[in-house]
């Protein structure tokens, strides 16, 4: 059972919003009623609440999970992958069955590039999900399979289509065929087909048929026939307020774009809002309002939106991240500061620095630290440090702005106290005995030794380690404590390690390209961001500055293998012709491509920009930034004319990049009204994170710096 009545949220401030907007409706064009529905909306609950008759023990190891959730979301935010692994370790042992986790987990394994247990854990919670039998997402599975060629259909599965969805399964998956080719005619004729077979046996399937048909006049361009399509469903029993039917209508009606189309767009997707609180559905409304005109109750509906996307997304807010970091140490350097006015977050700090505790005044000063007052976040923790009231997140804090300042002594020494007191954070660990020349190394390695903590702290670096590798400071932390214990052999290992590690720092130029996909999965579509990469090798003189077919490695098509080698040759004469001076000899080197995901075909032409990057930071011997992803198809206009084309799906692109906390994402410029109009993706959301590019060298300015001096 859920629970979607309309309730106060103050938290949000959405009502207060809407009720201050009210003096302007009636000059903005629309009737009291729809203004008083659309407001409405504003009040009810951002998630359905879930009711549950679990016992009291239940309910209170629920209540644990969701703290050590809590923590791991925070360590998630601030890049802190190892933590997040350990709290969610936590969590289900908990509440094993919660779906939060489950998503926070694939999230991590998405970030950290364990690609194959994402999707396996998107696949689990397809499989829970209570929309699995929606016309909507069937009609989208049917879509996927026919995408595909004879041997990739033969090795996908269908388990998530219905048995009577199977038996049409043929002639539906013809039909889009048939339209792909440009056959209209014969591809309304086969979901013609089997519109009439079902109508009177099997109403689901009827109601998919004309979806289907509908989507297929829409495509030609045959709006008021989709719209007729749609309309003549309402006649069929139980289809009248259908909230698919209605929502395919609303976009359909938006297309045509009269003013009374919108208002009924307006009024199916706040009836379907009502019954199912899909949250993209807010933005959508957002979208109609403001195309009517009613620009600040359309910024109502974007703002609250995007709290829901960002909590979806795993986002916390700044009184979540001091109520953890104040115990529970995660490097605040790393974290978004609030979007709280400085007078609401004045007023939080002054309202924490009255309570008596000191893991308060340690929440003030987090306060104060996340919105870019390190001078008071300092005075509060030394003023709890003089008292002997800073706990070990209290002094690892105080360290990082000690370090920030340039005061290293004192970091050090503030590190030194948190280990006393028994904080074995792996990065306070890796920090102090993983310098140089670390000031406390022989007492600290000493105080671990006798008190027993070493182990620990060595378990601790490890794990690090292994969602760090290229830190060289956690491998040479580890050699000082293998030495304190007696083991030479596996400390000289780490030792040489971390020296190969911080000398490939400063020297090796790093390739690897992230590419923005997505991933099509039973009617659902994830953004997925994945590696690839150019290595090169000396040949003899004249045999090289080519690519082979048997160069391009990985699962890819046919047409996609035939691509990257067309795209060599068009970035290479690109190349020779625009940086002549900073190209090395390419004739005595040969190059292989290597796209990542080894167990999911990859095809497609949106791989093209970052395989055009790829192979122009080997060529220049370029290093790539780390937290850039791209997509987008290679046109080559002329030998130096290079334009980046159009692609698909990249709502969840975008999504994709920003669920891995990426910093920009490169798309065509012929996507960006897509990107504006997308649902799934907040407004602002896009312009902080999206970059725009119609040239190859719109992108290249932006990754390759030093080619414009």
């Amino acid at each position: 059972m859920t629970n979607r009545e309309p309730r106060r949220d103050a938290s949000l401030g959405a009502s207060e919003s809407a009720r201050g907007a009210d003096d302007g409706f009636a000059s903005e064009g629309l009737d009291d009623e729809l203004v008083r529905h659309a407001k409405s909306l504003l009040e009810m609950e951002i998630e359905p609440v879930e009711r549950r008759t679990d016992s009291s023990t239940a309910l209170q190891k629920r209540a644990r999970a969701s703290r050590h959730r809590l923590n791991a979301k925070v360590a998630y935010a601030a890049g802190r992958l190892d933590l997040v692994a350990d709290e969610l370790t936590v969590s289900f042992a908990l509440d094993p069955s919660s779906e939060a986790s489950l998503r926070l987990l694939a999230a991590l394994h998405h970030r950290a590039g364990r690609l194959t247990e994402a999707i396996r854990i998107w696949q689990e919670l397809a499989s829970r999900s209570p929309g699995g039998s929606s016309a909507l997402r069937q009609l989208s599975h049917v879509f996927e399979l026919s995408l595909l060629d004879s041997a990739a259909r033969a090795r996908s599965a269908s388990p998530g289509l219905e048995a009577s969805l199977q038996g049409a399964l043929v002639e539906l998956e013809q039909s889009f065929r048939l339209a792909f080719d440009g056959n209209l005619q014969g591809a309304l004729r086969a979901v013609d087909k089997v519109a009439s077979r079902s109508r009177s046996t099997d109403r689901q399937l009827y109601k998919i048929a004309s979806i289907q048909r509908a989507w297929l006049l829409e495509q030609s361009h045959d709006v008021p026939g989709a719209i007729a399509t749609m309309e003549r469903l309402a006649d069929e029993p139980g289809l009248a307020s259908d909230t698919e039917r209605l929502l395919c209508l609303s976009m359909l009606y938006e297309r045509e774009g009269t003013p009374e189309r919108i208002r009924r767009a307006v009024r199916a997707v706040r009836h379907a809002y009502v019954v199912t609180g899909q949250p993209t559905l807010l933005r959508r409304l957002a979208r109609l309002l403001a195309t009517l005109g009613h620009i600040r109750l359309a910024s109502d509906f974007e703002r609250r939106y995007g709290d829901v996307f960002r909590r979806r997304m795993h986002g916390v807010t700044a009184a979540e991240i001091a109520r953890v970091a104040s115990v529970f140490y995660v490097p605040l350097d790393r974290l978004t500061p609030s979007t709280d006015t400085n007078e609401a977050a004045q007023a939080r700090i002054d309202a924490a620095l009255k309570r008596v505790r000191p893991a308060h005044r340690i929440r003030a000063a987090i306060l104060a630290r996340l919105h870019s007052d390190a001078p008071r976040a300092e005075s509060i923790l030394r003023e709890l440090a003089a008292r002997e009231e800073l706990t070990p997140a209290g002094w690892l804090h105080l360290a990082d702005l000690e370090q920030a300042s340039g005061s290293n002594r004192e970091a050090a020494h503030a590190r030194r106290r948190a280990i006393e007191l028994g904080s074995l954070e792996a990065s306070a660990v890796a920090d102090l005995l993983g310098r140089e020349e670390p000031e406390f190394e022989a007492e600290i390695t000493t105080f671990l030794s006798k008190s027993g903590s070493a182990t620990r702290a060595y378990r601790s670096l490890d794990a690090f380690a292994a969602v760090e590798p290229r830190s060289s400071k956690s491998f040479l932390a580890m050699s000082r404590l293998d030495r304190a214990a007696g083991r030479v052999a596996r400390a000289d290992d780490h030792a040489s390690r971390a020296l190969i590690m911080a000398t490939e720092s400063r020297t090796t130029r790093d390739r690897v390209v992230l590419a923005a996909a997505a991933l099509r999965r039973g009617g659902e579509v994830h953004g997925l961001i994945h590696e690839l990469w150019v290595d090169d090798r000396r040949t003899n003189a004249g045999e090289g500055g080519g690519l082979d077919p048997s160069e391009v490695l990985g699962a890819v098509s046919p047409e996609l293998r035939a691509y990257a080698i067309s795209v060599f040759h068009t970035v290479k004469a690109y190349a020779e012709a625009r940086y002549p001076h900073r190209l090395r000899a390419l004739a005595d080197r040969r190059f292989v491509l290597k796209l990542t995901k080894d167990d999911e075909p990859s095809s497609g032409d949106s791989a093209g920009l970052p395989i055009a990057i790829a192979f122009l930071a080997a060529f220049f011997q370029l290093p790539i930034p780390k937290d850039v992803a791209m997509s987008g198809a290679i046109v080559c206009d002329a030998h130096d004319v290079v334009m980046i084309g159009r692609v698909g799906d990249v709502e969840a692109k975008v999504e994709g990049a920003y669920e891995r906390r990426l910093g920009r994402l490169f798309l065509p410029a012929a996507n960006r009204v897509d990107v504006e109009r997308a649902e799934r993706v907040p407004r602002d959301v896009a312009r902080e994170l999206v970059s725009y590019a119609e040239t190859l060298d719109d992108v290249c300015a932006a990754v390759f710096p030093s080619l414009y001096p």
